[in-house]
């Protein structure tokens, strides 16, 4: 098998972290194939608002982080995702992420790489 590597950045522009809902961060589109995947961005926010960061296929949920913002607003490097997947069909590898529900008000997440490595196998 011939390996690749697939890499989706976010755009310099931030995007909304909303409250108690899945706000999508990252994508990307990828063949058939066995893959090991890495997330990490940067979340800004305030008010010791928890954030879960979760990389996705479909309902499948192949890892998650949460972080935890300081009092006053600042960036805070979201911890590393990483997990591997297995796609019979090919499909879409997404970073969602969203604040608790327990800790109204929204965030924002910047700086979001996604990466797909192809591999023979998993084990």
């Amino acid at each position: 098998m011939t390996s690749a590597a697939y890499v989706s950045d976010q755009g310099a522009v931030g995007r909304v972290i909303r409250n108690n809902q899945r706000s999508e961060m990252v994508a990307l589109a990828l063949p058939a194939g066995k893959y090991a995947v890495t997330a990490s961005g940067t979340v800004e926010g305030s008010d010791r608002r928890a954030v879960h960061g979760f990389i996705e296929s479909g309902a499948t949920v192949v890892h998650s982080q949460s972080v935890t913002l300081e009092v006053d607003p600042r960036f805070v490097s979201f911890p590393t995702m990483f997990g591997v997947l297995d796609l019979p069909s090919g499909g879409t590898v997404r970073v969602a992420c969203l604040v608790s529900e327990f800790t109204p008000g929204d965030a924002a997440g910047v700086a979001f790489r996604l990466m797909a490595l192809s591999v023979d196998s998993i084990g």
